[in-house]
């Protein structure tokens, strides 16, 4: 996965609070996720995409040269979300798997869930 350096700072706590007051906590904290618990190749959001983060996610995405990313949320109210990410260049290119934050009982891995591709 490409790195993001501000996020990294603000993960390990070195990064000022105007830093952290000009990002997106939402990108943050999905990049925490994928990078540090997962071990996704793509940064996966897997929770809330807030109604006013897809702009400022697609800018701190291109920004850093990242051209995908998937979203395993299944949130019913996604659609917004997915139509403004289309609007912003990112198209959801179909359908693949991540690996998810929690474990699957049978196997005592993390669970594998479907999640949508997308890419700029």
């Amino acid at each position: 996965m490409k790195r993001i350096e501000l996020f990294d700072r603000i993960i390990d706590k070195q990064a000022s609070e105007d830093e952290r007051k000009g990002t997106c906590m939402t990108l943050c904290w999905a990049y925490e996720a994928s990078m540090r618990n997962t071990g996704n190749e793509l940064i996966d959001f897997d929770d809330c995409i807030w109604d006013d983060d897809p702009k400022q996610i697609a800018a701190i995405l291109k920004q850093n040269g990242i051209d995908s990313f998937t979203i395993s949320s299944s949130r019913s109210n996604l659609m917004p979300a997915l139509a403004e990410f289309e609007e912003l260049g990112y198209k959801v290119c179909g359908m693949t798997k991540v690996k998810a934050s929690y474990y699957d009982w049978d196997t005592g891995e993390l669970a594998i869930v479907p999640a949508l591709l997308l890419k700029a």
